[in-house]
């Protein structure tokens, strides 16, 4: 499986299904990248469901980034 990804910003894309998140930030003259996958938190107060983005892997290299997303997206589909 292959994900394809979309901008949704200058700095920021998220995948095709939306589970998946890839950042980037200028840091110190370098770009750091963050990948993160959406995850589902209940609010214990009014008992809805909030998305958030948790954070799986940052580095300096995007091929790491890319190998953590994609262990990430194979995890999922094993279980």
């Amino acid at each position: 499986m292959q994900l394809e990804f979309r901008p949704i910003s200058d700095y920021a894309w998220v995948d095709t299904t939306e589970r998946f998140c890839l950042s980037r930030a200028l840091v110190r003259g370098e770009w750091v990248y963050t990948a993160a996958r959406r995850t589902t938190q209940k609010d214990d107060n009014d008992e809805s469901y909030t998305f958030k983005w948790e954070p799986i892997c940052t580095s300096k290299d995007l091929n790491q980034i890319r190998a953590a997303i994609a262990n990430e997206a194979g995890a999922e589909i094993a279980a």
